[in-house]
Order: C-alpha cells, then structure tokens, then sequence
C-alpha cells in the first residue's frame, strides 16, 4: 500500500507549481483574492481564441488515447484535430464563462478571458448548444449533464472543473467586472456560486484537470491557483475566514464540542 501511495504522489507531483509560487498568497479573504489576481497576472502570456483551435488537442489530450482530446460535459473521446468541413465541426470551443455574460464578443484575436484557456474547454457542438448561456446550478444534482431550465448541470466528471474555471475568471479577470453570485446571476455575473462551491468539494482536482493546468502554463506562464490550491476557495468565495465545525454524534450541538468513546478491543504493546 506504500508504494502504491508513494507512486501516485510521485505521479501527481510531476503537475505541481514550482517552488515557491504561492508564497505571497499569504491573506484571507479579500485578501487572498487580490494576491491570487497579482500571481495569476505577472509574466501572463495572454494566448487568443483562434490559438485554442490548435492547441486543445494538447491541453485536453485523452490519457487514453494521444491523437484525442476529452469534450468537457460528456467527456467524449474525440480526434484532437480541429476540423470543421462545411462548417459542421467535431468539436469547438466552449466559454465556460459565457460570451454574454461578460465584457465584448469573441473573435479569434481575442485575448483575456475570451482566448483564456483556463476558461475555455472543448465541446460537442449539440452539448454546446444546449447549454447556451445558463448558469451552472443545482448542487444535489448528479450523474450526467443536463439542462436544467434556468441552471444547467456538468455532469459529475466536470463539476468540480468547472467551478474552478469559473473561480480563477472571477479572481484573474475581476478587474473587467466578473463577479459570482448565488442564485441566477445577471449581467457580468455568473453562479451559482452555493453549488461551485460545494462542487469544488465533491470533485477535486484529479490527474487530467491537473496536467491540463501544468500544460497551459508552459505555455502561458500562468496557472490556475484554485487547481493547485482548492483550500484557497473557501477562503475567497465562502466568507473568509474557516467557520467549519466537526462534531461526532447524531445531533449538532451548539458550541460543536462532542464527545464520542471508542472501544479499540484488545492491544498488543
């Protein structure tokens, strides 16, 4: 069991930060936000909507098949190439933070959040269409994606992902006036933000969202924190400071303090 641990982490090492990255993101809160937009902007090299054609293939590679990419919601396996003959394309590319709800339109000499590939992913067209410009939402939700009439769910495979996306737009490009809310979001808000942060939880970052990560910034220089950090989203997005408690018991009591007794059966010394 060792070994197989050790392995893992040996693997998972391979997309961490360099040394050192996150050593100024020392705050709480507000805080943390701002220093998180400063480490996140520094030495940013910006990349276009029209380079994300060409480069997705490497960004979201299949593990299990190198000349595909993974579609984002259904999480299809794909040929990495982009191709799109008369005009019917296998896959293109998703806002993850929707064009609408955000400052401009995109063209493929678009920069900032609308060429970011930290906010765009590939996607079937006909999943791309029905998601159109919804929010995400609905927390208890599970299994597959779907539309949800006002919200629309990413299926399980991608809900946390897509959280994350949405917290760095929201931390990188807060300057432009991105903001998350809960509930259905308005103008250039997006949510909702009750459901990304349960979901940032219940699907943490794994191998594939990772690597995606460490690709891009060889790329651009840039990363997102909330991939290499997900603790930091507490911190930002819900309330600042830890006001988590642990209790034991059937009932939560008032002050959280618990007591629960353990029968270990018999030790050897």
């Amino acid at each position: 069991a060792g070994m197989v641990l050790g392995d893992a982490r040996e693997a998972a090492a391979q997309y961490d930060p360099p040394a050192g990255y996150y050593n100024a993101a020392t705050g709480t809160g507000a805080t943390l936000k701002g220093q998180l937009e400063t480490i996140m902007t520094a030495g940013h090299v910006q990349q276009t909507y029209g380079q994300f054609r060409y480069a997705s293939g490497n960004y979201d590679r299949d593990p299990n098949n190198s000349s595909n990419l993974l579609e984002v919601y259904n999480r299809a396996s794909v040929p990495g190439v982009w191709s799109c003959p008369n005009g019917n394309c296998v896959w293109n590319r998703e806002h993850v933070w929707p064009q609408s709800r955000q400052p401009g339109s995109a063209n493929n000499n678009s920069l900032g959040n609308l060429g970011d590939p930290l906010a765009l992913r590939p996607a079937d067209p006909g999943v791309n269409s029905n998601r159109g410009s919804l929010p995400f939402g609905n927390f208890s939700t599970t299994g597959s994606f779907a539309n949800l009439g006002s919200f629309f769910f990413p299926g399980d495979a991608d809900k946390g992902d897509i959280a994350r996306n949405l917290f760095y737009s929201a931390t990188r490009y807060q300057s432009t006036g991105l903001t998350l809310v809960n509930g259905v979001p308005s103008g250039n808000q997006m949510g909702d933000l009750q459901s990304l942060l349960r979901w940032n939880y219940t699907d943490p970052p794994d191998d594939f969202e990772r690597r995606r990560n460490h690709v891009i910034f060889g790329v651009t220089n840039n990363r997102n924190a909330y991939i290499d950090q997900p603790q930091f989203v507490w911190s930002v997005f819900g309330g600042g400071s830890n006001d988590s408690k642990l209790y034991v018991g059937g009932v939560a009591p008032g002050d959280g303090a618990s007591v629960f007794l353990v029968d270990l059966g018999g030790v050897l010394v």
